[in-house]
C-alpha cells in the first residue's frame, strides 16, 4: 500500500568517519525530501574497509527506518581511499566494447594494481590509428561487493556506485561555472583524507588521494543549529602542521600536473575546494594565499538548497543517470 515512489531515490556518500544521505527525486534536487548524516564512531570503517559489519549495517538500517526507505533505489559514492585512477593506452584494434576484457587480460602483465580482483570502468579520451587513450577507474571487487551486500541487508537497492569527485563536478556543471578550455582541480578536503582530481573538458585527467595522519579519536561531535559538527580536540599544532603539509603537497601537485601530466602545455586554471573539513573558511584562505590560481568553493544556496555545503557530493549523485 505504501510503496516507494518510483521517481524518488536515496543518495549516500560513505566515508571512514561518516555516512551522509539525501533523499530526492532523480535529477531534481529541488524535490529533496530528507537529508542527514550519521557519524561513524570508532573503527567501523577504516581505509574504505568495513571493520565492524554489524554496526555498519545497523547505522544503515536506522537511516532506512527513520525515513521509511525500504526498497528504495540507491546511488552511492564509494570511499575514495581504495580507488585507483590511471591513464592507459590501449591498442587501436581493440574495439570499445572489448576494452574491459582487454584490461582484465593485462592484469599482472602491463597493468599492475594493488589488489588482485578489480572492478573496472573507464572513459575513452582519444583515439588514433595506433592507440586509444583511456582514463581507468579501478576498485577492489571484494570491497564493493561487501558494501553492496551491506546496503542490500539494510533493505536498499543499489543501482550505481560513483566517485565523489565526479559528483562534485556535476554540481559545478549545474552551476554553469565551467569555462571553455579550463583545467579545473577539485580538492575534496575531508576529515578522513584529501582527494585531488583534475578535470579538462569534463574528463578526469589526474587524481591523487592523501590519507589523513590525524588521530580520528581526537575529532569530537557537537550540535549547533540542529546540525552535527566535528571539532578537533587534539593538539592544535598537530592540526596546523597537517594543514600546512597538505597545502604544500597541493602546490606541488599543481606543478606536477603542468609539467608532467600536461608536458608543459597547460596548467590548472582554477581550484574548487569541497569536502567536510571542519574549518573550511580558514582552509580556503590558507590555500588561496599559497597557490597562484583562483580558489573557489561551491555554495548549495546557488541551487536554492538549504543544505550544508558538505552535502555537495551527495547532491551531485542526484544528477547521475
Amino acid at each position: 500500500m505504501f510503496g516507494w515512489k518510483k521517481d524518488k531515490r536515496v543518495h549516500i556518500v560513505i566515508k571512514d568517519h561518516t555516512i551522509r544521505y539525501v533523499v530526492a527525486a532523480a535529477h531534481n534536487p529541488s524535490r529533496i525530501e530528507a537529508y542527514g548524516e550519521e557519524f561513524l564512531q570508532g573503527d567501523i570503517l577504516q581505509d574504505g574497509v568495513i571493520q565492524n559489519l554489524r554496526r555498519f549495517e545497523m547505522v544503515l538500517e536506522d537511516i532506512v527506518a527513520k525515513h521509511q526507505l525500504k526498497n528504495a533505489p540507491l546511488y552511492f559514492c564509494v570511499p575514495d581511499s581504495s580507488v585507483i585512477l590511471r591513464h592507459l593506452s590501449v591498442p587501436s584494434e581493440v574495439e570499445d566494447e572489448a576494452i574491459k576484457g582487454y584490461l582484465y587480460q593485462q592484469l599482472g602483465e602491463s597493468l599492475h594494481l594493488p589488489f588482485d580482483q578489480p572492478v573496472f570502468d573507464f572513459v575513452k579520451m582519444s583515439d588514433d590509428k595506433r592507440e586509444k587513450e583511456i582514463f581507468l577507474v579501478a576498485y577492489p571487487q571484494d570491497k564493493i561487493e561487501q558494501m553492496e551486500e551491506s546496503l542490500t541487508v539494510a533493505n536498499l537497492k543499489p543501482k550505481a556506485a560513483d566517485l565523489s569527485s565526479l559528483s562534485v563536478y556535476r554540481v559545478y556543471e549545474q552551476l554553469s561555472f565551467t569555462t571553455e578550455g579550463e583545467h579545473l582541480l577539485i580538492v575534496e578536503w575531508n576529515i578522513d583524507g584529501i582527494s585531488v582530481t583534475a578535470f579538462h573538458e569534463g574528463v578526469p585527467q589526474f587524481s591523487r588521494q592523501m590519507k589523513t595522519t590525524l588521530d580520528k579519536k581526537e575529532w569530537k561531535m557537537f550540535t549547533s543549529d540542529g546540525e552535527g559538527h566535528l571539532h578537533w580536540t587534539g593538539d592544535i599544532q598537530d592540526l596546523e602542521g597537517f594543514v600546512t603539509d597538505q597545502i604544500g603537497e597541493i602546490s606541488r601537485i599543481l606543478d606536477f600536473y603542468q609539467f608532467s601530466v600536461m608536458k608543459g602545455n597547460a596548467a590548472i586554471t582554477r581550484i574548487v575546494l569541497a569536502g567536510d573539513w571542519a574549518y573550511g573558511r580558514t582552509l580556503h584562505d590558507q590555500l588561496a594565499e599559497r597557490v597562484r590560481v583562483p580558489v573557489d568553493t561551491i555554495s548549495l544556496e546557488l541551487l536554492d538548497l538549504s543544505l550544508p555545503d558538505r552535502y555537495t557530493d551527495a547532491v551531485g549523485l542526484i544528477y547521475k543517470t
